[in-house]
């Protein structure tokens, strides 16, 4: 991966965020797929994101992992953010959310934890590669209970 973007804002990180960095950020971009990982510190956390690519084009998606401390603890939140609806048979956006693509993932970790957990890592690499191909696995499906779904960009 190479270097993130980085957003100063000039807010500390938590020492306890800060040594998870290096790995929240592996995670992401390996599960985006992408070595464009950007991070943007907030109050009271951090925030790593990257532009995710959905097959056939369509769409626009991002990957995002936000991690604050909680109750003494990390929590490590991260969720495949996206503009793809379904479309009407002529093609045009319907308006309603494509939830095949949707994944959210959560996670705490102990204080001092250097490294994301790999099952964590394996959950998420998983869900995101389930999610991008979900129109495609259901598309695929004889039995499926839908036709053939279309996708639109959200308008």
């Amino acid at each position: 991966m190479s270097t993130p973007l980085i957003d100063h804002t000039g807010t500390e990180v938590a020492p306890d965020i800060a040594v998870l960095t290096p790995s929240i950020i592996d995670l992401i971009g390996h599960a985006a797929e992408t070595d464009q990982v950007a991070l943007n510190n907030h109050p009271g956390g951090l925030a790593i994101f990257a532009p995710v690519a959905f097959p056939g084009g369509v769409g626009q998606g991002q990957l995002c992992a936000e991690a604050f401390c909680y109750r003494g603890r990390v929590r490590l939140d991260v969720r495949l953010g996206h503009n793809r609806v379904f479309a009407r048979p002529d093609g045009t956006p319907s308006g309603r959310r494509l939830y095949l693509n949707d994944f959210v993932a959560s996670t705490t970790l102990e204080p001092g934890q250097e490294v994301v957990p790999d099952a964590f890592v394996q959950h998420v690499m998983d869900g995101v590669a389930r999610a991008r191909a979900a129109v495609r696995r259901h598309n695929a499906d004889p039995g499926a209970y839908w036709q053939e779904i279309f996708v639109a960009e959200a308008s």
